[in-house]
C-alpha cells in the first residue's frame, strides 16, 4: 500500500468501512498521506463519518474483500473511489469495476473447478473412511475442554480432532486435554499460523482445509507450499456447499464446519467437548488473539466482522445432533442444547 501514497499527496484521504483492516491500513499511512477518518454509514466512533461529509476531491479508499462491491455501488461520491484487493490499489470507474466483477467470476467458476479436480488427483481431498467406524473425539477451544475426560481416556480414542490454534494448548493442560492431535481443522487465515514441530509430536496425520471457497483456494497452496512437513488436505466441497444452502453469513466458523462434518459421518461414536457457540469463555492460554478475550468482546468483533453466523450454527447444530445416540456432549454444551 506504501507504494501508492504519492498519487494522493495533498489530497483528503478516507478509508471505508470502519474495520479492523482499515484501522491497520490508517496507522501504517497516516504519516505520510493525510487522512481524515473513515467512511461508515453503519457505525459510530472516533473519525468515522457518514458519506455526506465528503467534498468533490475527497479520496475513499474501500478494503473490504467480502463488501466492497457493495459499498462502492452504495456511494453517490464516485469521484476518487479506489479499491485496495489482492495487495493492488484500484482506481474505481464504471469499465474497471466490471473488469473486476468478470475476473472474479471468471475465478470463481473456471478456475476453481479446476483447482478442485487438481486437489482430487494430487489426493488432497480428505477420505471419508478413514474414521467410519471409529471411536472420535473433538476438543474446541472452550475451557469446558478441560472437565470433560482426563488425557488417559481421551488418548484411547482412534481420532482425536482439534481446531485451529488448539494443539498450543496441550502442553499447558498435560492431564485434562490428551496427548494427541490427529487431526486438525483450520482455518489458514493469516493470524492463525500452523506449529508444525507442535504437530510431529502430537502425532499429526491430517490438517483439514474445510472452506470450500474459491477465493481462499489461494489460501490452501500457500500453506501447501509453506508447510512441507504437514499433511495438508480439503474436504470435499459437498459438505461446504450443503452448509451454505441454510448459512446467510459469508461463511461458517472453522469449529463449525467440523461439526457439520463429524455429525454427516459414519462413526462408532463421537464425543464433542470445548464448544460453546462462544457462549463461555475459551481456555485462558488460546493464542488465537481475536477469540482470547471476553465473551462480549468476542461477541462484538463478530457483529463487526460480520462473516459469522454463531445463533444460525447453534441452531443447525441441534437439527444435527438430534435423535443421535452415539453422539455425547460436554455438560455446558448440553446445558445450551437444553435451553
Amino acid at each position: 500500500m506504501k507504494k501508492y501514497v504519492n498519487r494522493f499527496i495533498n489530497k483528503n484521504v478516507y478509508f471505508a468501512p470502519y474495520s479492523d483492516v482499515t484501522k491497520r491500513l490508517n496507522e501504517n499511512l497516516e504519516e505520510k498521506i493525510k487522512i481524515q477518518g473513515f467512511i461508515d454509514n453503519f457505525k459510530e466512533d472516533f473519525n468515522v463519518y457518514k458519506e455526506s461529509i465528503l467534498k468533490s476531491d475527497d479520496v475513499v479508499i474501500i478494503s473490504s474483500t467480502n463488501y466492497w462491491r457493495e459499498i462502492y455501488t452504495n456511494l453517490r461520491h464516485k469521484k476518487n473511489i479506489y479499491v485496495y484487493i489482492n495487495d493492488k490499489l484500484i482506481r474505481l470507474t464504471k469499465i474497471s469495476y466490471i473488469l473486476i466483477i468478470f475476473f472474479e467470476k471468471f475465478n470463481k467458476v473456471f478456475l476453481y473447478k479446476i483447482n478442485r479436480l487438481f486437489i482430487k488427483l494430487r489426493n488432497k481431498e480428505f477420505n471419508d473412511n478413514i474414521i467410519k467406524n471409529k471411536k472420535v473425539i473433538i476438543l474446541g477451544p472452550a475451557s469446558s475442554s478441560l472437565n470433560y475426560m482426563n488425557s488417559e481416556e481421551i488418548d484411547k480414542f482412534d481420532f482425536i480432532i482439534r481446531v485451529n490454534q488448539s494443539p498450543l494448548t496441550l502442553s499447558l493442560y498435560k492431564n485434562e486435554l490428551g496427548t494427541r492431535t490427529d487431526i486438525l481443522f483450520h482455518n489458514f487465515g493469516a493470524s492463525n499460523y500452523i506449529d508444525e514441530n507442535t504437530l510431529i509430536t502430537q502425532n499429526n496425520k491430517y490438517v483439514i482445509f474445510p472452506t470450500s471457497l474459491p477465493k481462499l483456494l489461494g489460501q490452501f497452496y500457500k500453506y501447501s507450499s509453506k508447510y512441507k512437513q504437514t499433511n495438508l488436505v480439503m474436504l470435499k466441497s459437498k459438505y461446504f456447499n450443503n452448509i451454505m444452502k441454510e448459512y446467510n453469513g459469508l461463511y461458517p466458523t472453522t469449529g463449525f464446519q467440523a461439526l457439520y462434518y463429524l455429525l454427516n459421518q459414519d462413526f462408532k461414536e463421537l464425543h464433542i467437548t470445548g464448544f460453546t457457540f462462544y457462549q463461555t469463555s475459551n481456555i485462558k492460554e488460546y493464542t488465537y488473539s481475536r477469540t482470547n478475550k471476553k465473551i462480549d468482546d468476542i461477541k462484538k468483533f463478530l457483529d463487526q466482522e460480520g462473516a459469522h453466523k454463531i445463533d444460525l450454527e447453534l441452531r443447525i447444530f441441534k437439527k444435527l445432533i438430534r435423535n443421535k445416540k452415539n453422539v455425547f456432549v460436554d455438560d455446558s454444551l448440553k446445558s445450551i442444547l437444553n435451553k
